[in-house]
């Protein structure tokens, strides 16, 4: 896949969104410790995020897809994410920081969405790994594998560690 076509892709998975993960029983999300655990340490490691570079073809607050974290987001990527973008290849650490707005000058902050690349050991599904967390205190809110993010993310072709995301 051409690097424009991977990075269309891209933007239509980051600025779309996520819902929650509903255990069928109990129609509640669950949050595993283990992810958890892992959503704090991510959290640590994107501290200072907000300095991060911002991919060329999505600078500054953009108008959301579908409006699941807010009106208008914001994408940040670190060094690894960047070249995976741009290399169209998985890059093991690669993390990407969605920031959700009510407002096109992003003066209120409404949901904070990290994914992270882990590979394909990360789970059956994907080698992302997603934590999304109160944007005013950091409280994981969810974490792991959530089904909505996986569905956005699932590969037609099968291949686990491919970085395309299915756009239909």
């Amino acid at each position: 896949m051409s690097r424009v076509g991977m990075c269309g892709l891209l933007i239509c998975a980051c600025v779309g969104g996520c819902v929650d993960e509903f255990d069928e029983d109990t129609e509640d999300y669950q949050l595993d410790e283990v992810d958890v655990s892992a959503a704090d340490a991510l959290y640590e490691a994107i501290d200072g995020y907000w300095a991060w570079d911002q991919h060329p073809i999505w600078q500054g607050v953009e108008l959301s897809l579908d409006g699941a974290h807010g009106d208008y987001v914001q994408i940040w990527l670190n060094d690894a994410a960047m070249t995976m973008v741009d290399s169209t290849q998985p890059v093991n650490g690669a993390i990407l920081v969605k920031e959700g707005y009510a407002d096109a000058d992003a003066t209120v902050s409404i949901s904070l969405t990290v994914m992270e690349w882990l590979g394909g050991e990360s789970s059956e599904k994907t080698g992302w790994f997603w934590a999304s967390y109160a944007p005013d205190s950091g409280a994981v809110l969810e974490a792991g594998q959530p089904k909505a993010c996986v569905s956005c993310h699932q590969f037609s072709d099968g291949d686990d560690d491919d970085i395309v995301f299915d756009d239909q």
